[in-house]
């Protein structure tokens, strides 16, 4: 009788096993948001942190436990346990624009407004990220991979992913949608 409760119970997880969300083995979802409000830069980037492993890129994550918020620098960092129920704001101000990233039911939106000038006009416009897609899901389960949004400019914006730690590669243009 034992025997058949074990086998049933090891049919049973393989059956459920494809509804389940991931998880990476022995990792740590992370969420980095980088502001350089002296040279006009923005990115968010998602990755997963291996168990053991402290140091992401020079900044020691060692005081990073549980749900919450860390600041280094420009940048500061979440721990994202599960992207569909994550909700936060956070807002980065630099001398040509504005920039909000803001996540909610498993999207991102990097919402970018101008401030104006001389040469242009104020203008809103923003990009949104499903974190659950495609080319998004596979960084979760993969420590050392990571995807990026980014910007250096006013109104250019480009999603990367890398594999491994090496550096960011396979770059994509994105097109500011009008929020006016």
């Amino acid at each position: 009788m034992r025997q058949l409760a074990s086998l049933f119970t090891a049919v049973a997880c393989l059956i459920l096993l494809p509804l389940l969300p991931c998880r990476a083995d022995g990792g740590m979802r992370v969420l980095q948001i980088a502001c350089d409000g002296t040279k006009d830069g923005f990115f968010v980037e998602l990755f997963t942190l291996p168990d053991g492993q402290n140091l992401h890129e020079g900044v020691d994550l060692t005081g990073f436990q549980g749900q919450g918020r860390l600041v280094s620098g420009v940048d500061v960092f979440y721990r994202i346990d599960q992207p569909q129920g994550t909700r936060l704001d956070e807002g980065c101000e630099m001398p040509k624009r504005q920039v909000d990233a803001h996540i909610e039911n498993g999207s991102l939106t990097a919402t970018e407004t101008t401030k104006p000038g001389q040469a242009y006009q104020q203008q809103k416009g923003y990009v949104t990220v499903d974190l659950s897609g495609p080319q998004i899901g596979h960084v979760w389960d993969a420590p050392g991979d990571s995807y990026r949004l980014q910007s250096q400019e006013t109104g250019k914006w480009q999603t990367c992913l890398r594999a491994d730690n090496a550096s960011l590669g396979g770059c994509t243009e994105l097109h500011l949608h009008d929020a006016h």
